[in-house]
């Protein structure tokens, strides 16, 4: 297989658009969550954030990091913003893999998943 290469925040990483992939990151998150916070003013409601799930092997620790900084903003923006908690649900106890059950077809998570999305779920 050829080798794996880098796309997205790496990527602009690796062509230095960003410094590192910290403020690759944070740049993305600061995007989304203003972006979010508009659409909540102007439609009058809150949002429910749900994390970016782990699936590929390949991304597993950008997503990670990515979902943590996005964790940090969510909450820095509530009310208005609500992070659904159960990233580390999607993951085995050591982090590496997704949790039994939830693999599908190596792109998506398996529909059992929600039952962890609808737990995250205000009541």
């Amino acid at each position: 297989p050829p080798a794996h290469r880098p796309s997205g925040l790496l990527l602009a990483v690796e062509r230095a658009r960003y410094r590192d992939l910290a403020q690759a990151i944070d740049t993305v998150v600061d995007i989304y969550i203003r972006t979010l916070r508009r659409l909540a003013a102007r439609r009058r409601f809150n949002i429910l954030v749900h994390p970016v799930p782990p699936v590929l092997p390949e991304t597993r620790a950008v997503v990670k990091q990515f979902n943590a900084a996005l964790r940090r903003a969510v909450e820095r923006a509530s009310p208005v913003l609500a992070w659904l908690d159960f990233f580390e649900q999607l993951l085995t106890p050591a982090g590496d893999a997704l949790a039994d059950g939830l693999a599908l077809d190596g792109t998506h998570l398996n529909p059992q998943y929600v039952r962890l999305l609808e737990a995250a779920l205000p009541a």
